[in-house]
């Protein structure tokens, strides 16, 4: 199974790029959100039980797509300090048990587009925050932040980039 893990900041365009490179591959998309909101629906976020219930439906989902044998899946994450720092690592070691690994691409984009994107109205039937504000302040706290990978990652700076163009180039660079 191809996995595309799609990480950048909230608002950089990862599940706009998602569903474009769904719609081009016919991957499934697993959008992060629902499985941050199906373990908010019952525990605390940042809790000790959100933590754990998250991270393994994260990873029982990749394993429930790996054996099965999905063609691809698309999983779009934003890097918080709820996350485990060995969740990579974790993800990395499933893939290896299928003698296959991730692709990792990372959106980012200038932050006056970032801030134009992130106050988009159709971010809230998604649950998602959409006060630039506040993400730049979830930023400077360490909330969110861009961790130092031990793999390698297509990072691409989206600003002027149509979701086409980001689709193409993620194509064309891993030959899906």
């Amino acid at each position: 199974m191809n996995l595309i893990f799609m990480c950048g900041y909230p608002g950089t365009g990862k599940l706009t790029v998602a569903k474009e490179l769904q719609t081009l591959t016919g991957y499934k998309l697993f959008h992060n959100h629902l499985v941050v909101d199906l373990a908010a629906s019952m525990f605390d976020f940042g809790s000790k039980p959100f933590i754990e219930f998250r991270e393994e439906l994260w990873l029982r989902s990749f394993e429930l797509g790996l054996q099965n044998k999905l063609e691809g899946m698309i999983f779009t994450f934003a890097f918080e300090k709820t996350v485990p720092n060995d969740f990579v690592d974790k993800v990395t070691a499933l893939f290896d048990t299928f003698a296959t690994q991730p692709k990792f691409v990372e959106l980012i984009c200038d932050p006056g587009v970032l801030k134009t994107r992130v106050e988009k109205p159709d971010r809230q039937k998604y649950g998602k925050f959409h006060s630039y504000e506040k993400l730049e302040s979830l930023i400077e706290q360490g909330t969110y932040y861009e961790p130092e990978l031990k793999v390698k990652v297509l990072k691409i700076d989206n600003t002027d980039k149509t979701p086409e163009e980001v689709t193409k180039e993620i194509v064309s660079h891993y030959h899906l």
